[in-house]
This record gives structure tokens, C-alpha cells and sequence, in this order.
């Protein structure tokens, strides 16, 4: 993993992560995720994709590229987006979303989560998300709303329903 060749780097990742007892550890694969080269950062991508465990770590790389979020290309937003929809099943990754979501200073932070929550595939849905969603529903600017409507749409309700996303949805159809 020292090696300045990057289909080296490529293929030991890989190799430590299918070897039993190959001892690769988050911060091993997690340095290459920002990678200039696309093939190691794809492998990166892949390897992560495969590790829900890993979630403090990996919680705390998104944390920050959440946090600059407005300064990704787009390129990196779809794949941080992909990533963090994978994981979202990951407790650390749901309250990274979640607090991201609910900072009003970090408009494309809250932007990328909406569209990782109306992504993510979840078989159910943290009620901390639909109270918060509820909350951007009501609040949220002209870019925003579609997204928090998209998400709201897309996450798996209780069978009871959501009542502050009913009201917060029927407000913004009688407006």
C-alpha cells in the first residue's frame, strides 16, 4: 500500500480485502477515495461500498466532504451520493445525514443528504429522518423543496404514517 503505482495500490486493496485475516483496515482505502487517478478511486469506491462496519470512519470522511459539498464537482457529489445510499443502513452514516440535514449553514451539505435519503433503499425509515424531513418540508427554499419532496416521496413511511409529513405535504399542495 506504499507504492507510488496506483494499479499496484488497486490490486493490493483489492487482494487484502478478499484475503481472510487480510487485515485492511478503513483509513487504508478510505486515503484513496479522493484520488486523481478515476481507476483507484473507483476501486476505492467499491471496496467501501462492501463495509457498512466501517461506519465511525467512514462517517467521519463524509462528514467533512459533506461539508464542503458546495465545492465538489459533480462527478464527486453523484459518488459520494451512491456511496452514502449504500451505507445508509449504517447507524453512523444515518446520524451524519440526519445532522446534516437538520444544519441550515450547509445548504448543499442538506441538498446531498436529501438526495441520499431519496436514494437509499431503506426498508424503513428512522423517525428522527421524518420528523427532520417534516421540518425542511416547511422551511425549505425554491432549489430545496423539490428534493425534500423527492425524499419524502421515496422513504418507506410506517404503516400509521407520518403525521407532521402529511400536514407539512398538504400545506405545500395548498399553497
Amino acid at each position: 500500500l506504499t507504492s507510488t503505482n496506483s494499479a499496484t495500490i488497486r490490486a493490493a486493496l483489492v487482494a487484502l480485502d478478499q484475503m481472510k485475516n487480510g487485515g485492511l483496515q478503513a483509513a487504508d482505502v478510505i486515503r484513496h477515495m479522493s484520488s486523481p487517478d478515476a481507476a483507484l478511486r473507483a476501486s476505492a469506491a467499491w471496496i467501501v461500498n462492501q463495509h457498512s462496519d466501517w461506519g465511525p470512519e467512514l462517517k467521519s470522511y463524509f462528514e467533512q466532504r459533506l461539508a464542503k459539498a458546495a465545492d465538489l464537482t459533480e462527478v464527486d457529489r453523484e459518488q459520494d451520493r451512491q456511496l452514502l445510499a449504500s451505507l445508509a443502513n449504517a447507524p453512523d452514516i444515518q446520524a451524519l445525514l440526519l445532522a446534516t440535514l437538520t444544519n441550515n449553514s450547509n445548504k448543499a451539505g442538506r441538498q446531498q443528504s436529501l438526495a441520499v435519503m431519496a436514494s437509499s433503499g431503506l426498508t424503513a425509515t428512522p423517525a428522527s429522518w421524518l420528523d427532520a424531513l417534516a421540518k425542511v418540508l416547511t422551511s425549505a427554499d425554491k432549489e430545496t423543496l423539490p428534493l425534500a419532496i423527492a425524499a419524502a416521496q421515496n422513504l418507506p413511511m410506517p404503516k400509521e404514517g407520518h403525521a407532521g409529513l402529511r400536514d407539512a405535504l398538504a400545506k405545500i399542495a395548498a399553497d
